[in-house]
């Protein structure tokens, strides 16, 4: 996070040290693309573009354009954001890296349990960390099929954040 607040801290001096002409160039593309998202030519809200389409959210503005001013408080208030939070984060362990795909993929298959089966989503474990309810079993065995490089522990762990989360 602080990685991020520098670089965004970076990157508003840089706009704020801007050329009329360079700023006047930034505009003149954010018109363009302004006129794509207007004209429906942006095929996806998150496509790179200066003009954010809104078309999705169907509210009746066709997009908001990132001038330079726009797009300067949009980075000050990532900026703001990373460095009140990074404060907040916990302290990792060395080397602890967090896989976000098998995060994602927990919440997922959590979500698909309770709707698909009448049991509970839950973690025990033996004292040598085997999995021994049935959510436990099925997530390790299913996300060795998907990426076998990950311990059945890292997963048990993920299982245990997702449902203290839900609680």
């Amino acid at each position: 996070m602080k990685d991020i607040a520098k670089q965004a801290y970076r990157l508003k001096t840089s706009l704020d040290q801007l050329s009329w002409k360079a700023q006047s160039e930034l505009d003149r593309h954010a018109d363009s693309d302004a006129q794509h998202a207007i004209s429906g030519s942006l095929t996806a809200p998150s496509e790179p573009s200066l003009a954010v389409s809104l078309k999705h959210l169907e509210i009746g503005v066709p997009c908001v354009v990132m001038d330079v001013p726009t797009l300067r408080s949009v980075i000050e208030g990532l900026e703001i954001a990373a460095t009140s939070k990074s404060a907040n984060l916990p302290k990792g362990r060395p080397g602890q890296v967090r896989s976000y795909g098998l995060r994602l993929w927990m919440r997922n298959i959590a979500n698909l349990w309770d709707g698909t089966t009448n049991q509970a989503f839950t973690r025990d474990v033996t004292s040598t960390g085997e999995p021994i309810t049935n959510a436990a079993r099925f997530c390790a065995e299913a996300f060795r099929k998907i990426d076998p490089s990950i311990p059945t522990s890292r997963v048990m762990r993920e299982l245990k954040d997702c449902i203290r989360e839900r609680a």
